[in-house]
């Protein structure tokens, strides 16, 4: 008698079918962790760039100012086509004028969001207006140069920048600046 059976047992597909679940299983886990190393790397970055502005505003500003717009030592932070970039301006040693000194990109992922967190001058405590920047959207950065706290952005109403909250799917990761002190946790 010939044995022309060519199909699959049923033990050999609940094998094939365990062994997919588990690959599967293994890849989105991995998913999850790429988009968490990305979110730190874009806050650690971010932090770094930030806290590299505030002593450059410490040590190279040229007057003390009350607003960004009138800075001469400043950072931007530039959100475009979902990556977010950091500007670094400082004067020029002939005449003073911001010139731009570093552009870097801060985030890897194309998927990043990244939301801004708004605080009224002089509050510690208050719950900070949180809205995601736009494509093409830019947050001027600039510290006093006595106090070291964070100056009010004009573009945005006179408020001042209380923090950034980065996130890619569902990974997030927040920065707080107290406004006060310009302290960055």
């Amino acid at each position: 008698m010939k044995n022309d059976n060519k199909g699959f047992s049923l033990v050999e597909m609940v094998v094939i079918v365990g062994i997919l679940g588990i690959i599967i299983s293994i890849g989105a886990r991995n998913m999850g962790l790429i988009n968490t190393y990305n979110t730190r790397q874009c806050k650690d970055k971010m932090q770094s760039a930030i806290e590299s502005v505030k002593m450059d505003c410490l040590t190279k500003s040229r007057t003390n100012l009350t607003t960004t717009s009138k800075a001469d030592t400043y950072m931007e932070i530039v959100y475009k086509n979902n990556q977010v970039y950091a500007r670094t301006y400082l004067p020029k040693k002939t005449d003073g004028k911001p010139e731009l000194v570093t552009e870097e990109l801060i985030s890897k992922g194309n998927r990043t969001k990244l939301k801004i967190k708004m605080m009224s001058p002089g509050s510690y405590s208050a719950t900070p207006l949180e809205t995601y920047m736009t494509d093409g959207e830019t947050m001027r950065i600039a510290f006093n140069r006595s106090t070291g706290a964070i100056l009010p952005d004009d573009g945005y109403g006179g408020k001042m920048l209380g923090g950034f909250v980065i996130e890619e799917g569902k990974s997030k990761r927040e920065i707080t600046i107290q406004t006060m002190t310009g302290k960055i946790n």
